[in-house]
């Protein structure tokens, strides 16, 4: 997978790594977050939004999973409507034997729930102002939100220039993470 976050233009750069997957003769599948006109547009595989069926089944599947840990009193119960539908993508890509999914964090990165995959490459656009009644109200709190994509060994790939704040915690955090 890669994992993509960032202020501004995360959609963009998915459908772009999206769409590169896709001429290399891989199969490739997207998540990405809002949709403009229909829910399925943020699940697609191989470059075309999903069907209605096929997002009724995963998102069935994510329900039960939701119902069950209700059920259980696990963390799960506690799902949102955007966990539920990250997970019904999931399953989704699964189904479909996919060689790659390119993941939009939803926000920030940290505690996303798009945040359990464990990417081949995370990638951070930039970091501004927004949020920060979730992800602090400075430039190096949201940056470290979004670093928080950062995997031990991974490679990162920032648009963030290394002298700006923003740039400097998500370095120190790629470094910490080798």
């Amino acid at each position: 997978s890669v994992h993509v976050t960032g202020s501004k233009g995360k959609g963009s750069v998915c459908a772009l790594i999206e769409a590169g997957l896709l001429h290399a003769g891989l199969r490739a599948g997207r998540y990405a977050s809002p949709h403009v006109e229909h829910v399925t547009e943020r699940i697609c595989h191989l470059g075309v939004p999903v069907s209605q069926a096929v997002f009724d089944a995963a998102t069935t599947r994510a329900l039960d999973a939701r119902d069950a840990a209700v059920r259980a009193g696990t963390a799960g119960a506690r799902a949102t409507w955007f966990d539920v539908v990250t997970a019904a993508a999931f399953h989704s890509f699964a189904q479909s034997g996919l060689d790659w999914a390119v993941v939009e964090v939803g926000m920030g990165g940290l505690s996303d729930s798009t945040n359990v995959i464990e990417p081949e490459l995370a990638v951070i656009t930039n970091v501004a102002l927004e949020h920060v009644d979730v992800l602090g109200p400075t430039l190096e709190s949201i940056a470290a939100h979004k670093a928080g994509v950062v995997r031990p060994g991974r490679p990162v790939l920032s648009g963030m220039a290394v002298d700006t704040v923003a740039g400097a915690v998500i370095r120190q955090r790629a470094t910490e993470l080798g």
